[in-house]
């Protein structure tokens, strides 16, 4: 897979622990292997956008700011600057054609 790069994104993960992500890729790693808080509907559909992106489906900015969306709904502390330019609470249902994604959302096994 190719990395595909976006402007970094500052999350404080724990108290003390901080994590800047700068691509898809880092971005999918950390939500679907390394998130420290209970998944939720932003946290899924930003899963589901950075599948996409790493498909070359979606563009990396889109991605970056899922990331950003799933970051806020779970209260971690973005850096100044990394705040969402828009909202990304319809770009599924509304604008990205959504494959079928095996291993991912509520309705898998």
């Amino acid at each position: 897979m190719d990395t595909i790069h976006f402007s970094p994104v500052k999350l404080a993960i724990t108290g003390q622990e901080f994590r800047v992500v700068r691509s898809v890729q880092e971005a999918w790693t950390l939500l679907a292997e390394q998130w420290p808080m209970r998944p939720g509907k932003a946290h899924h559909r930003a899963l589901t956008i950075c599948t996409i992106a790493l498909q070359g489906r979606a563009g990396a900015e889109i991605a970056r700011e899922a990331l950003i969306g799933a970051a806020a709904e779970a209260g971690i502390y973005l850096s100044a600057g990394s705040q969402p330019q828009k909202d990304t609470s319809n770009l599924l249902r509304s604008s990205l054609p959504v494959p079928h994604l095996i291993g991912i959302g509520p309705s898998c096994d």
